[in-house]
């Protein structure tokens, strides 16, 4: 694939395989890996997450829902030189487009180009993401989204796991892995004005898999906002368990400062090579904290 503007899109970054495919659409063709990912086609990439709605803009009006569990697509649309042209991220609530026409910027939130965020023109739209290449990701991504709607000050906010689900037949019944990669989100609380503020976040996680006993240990460490500055007390630690013949993790997961929540996840690719999930925690008053994680096999 070529890397010109949309150098910055996950799957650009991840890379194309194959020549020019047919046409493609909402529903297909199914992906398998982003290598495997064919040029000229609209692949759709599914997954799972959470979302949640913001209201007000102060500390007099500001509310929040509880995050509730959303399925998301997302359709990767690219040209007969394999360069994407397109991406729409579906939820429950919207579907949220970024082009080569209506994107204003992109950044890098880690350091090491592992998080990255892109904005609209309008300033409606924010989609922050793993970039696969750099997380050295095949079957899975993840990221936050902030979707705002300036006429009657509300957003739309989420977090989403996307990728390759593993056949359920396919995941180990006996025998322990460990999982490494990172994390990401948006944690929430008041500035100095009592305005709410969203900071993106990055973190090392790790993974411990007990495929006999179906549990997974979950741990994020080195939490850093934007900038490198250290936020350890948003370090988290949780565990998933998962039924006998299930692809779809659950737990409870806490920060170190006390803020509580729940994690979902499920393994990746046609092995169990990866692993993936989101997650949201809230403290008290408006202080929240939610994102997504991936993970490979060591």
């Amino acid at each position: 694939m070529k890397k010109l503007f949309f150098l910055i899109l996950p799957f650009a970054l991840a890379g194309c395989g194959g020549g020019s495919g047919g046409p493609g659409g909402p529903d297909g063709p199914t992906f398998t890996s982003f290598a495997e990912m064919k040029a000229g086609e609209t692949t759709t990439i599914k997954g799972k997450g959470r979302e949640a709605t913001a209201t007000g803009e102060d500390d007099s009006d500001f509310a929040l829902t509880s995050f509730s569990s959303a399925k998301v697509s997302t359709e990767v649309t690219t040209n007969s030189d394999g360069d994407i042209t397109s991406i729409a991220l579906t939820t429950p609530t919207s579907k949220k487009v970024l082009n080569e026409e209506n994107i204003s910027e992109y950044s890098s939130i880690s350091d090491d180009g592992k998080f990255l965020s892109l904005e609209s023109k309008d300033d409606k739209i924010d989609i922050a993401f793993a970039e696969p290449g750099a997380d050295g990701f095949e079957y899975q991504t993840y990221g936050t989204w902030f979707e705002r709607d300036f006429v009657v000050s509300e957003a739309n906010i989420g977090a989403a796991s996307i990728g390759s689900d593993t056949p359920v037949a396919n995941i180990p019944s006996s025998g322990k892995a460990t999982f490494k990669g990172t994390a990401g989100g948006e944690y929430i609380d008041y500035d100095e004005s009592n305005i709410p503020e969203w900071h993106y976040m990055t973190s090392e996680a790790t993974l411990n898999a007990d495929f006999a006993r179906r549990s997974v240990d979950f741990k994020t460490d080195d939490t850093k906002s934007l900038g490198g500055v250290a936020k350890d007390h948003l370090d988290l630690t949780g565990t998933m368990t998962y039924s006998a013949g299930s692809n779809e993790m659950s737990g409870n997961v806490r920060t170190a400062n006390g803020m509580t929540g729940k994690i979902d996840g499920r393994f990746y690719g046609p092995g169990a090579q990866e692993v993936g999930g989101t997650f949201a925690v809230k403290g008290d008053g408006i202080e929240r904290y939610y994102g997504g994680y991936g993970a490979k096999k060591q």
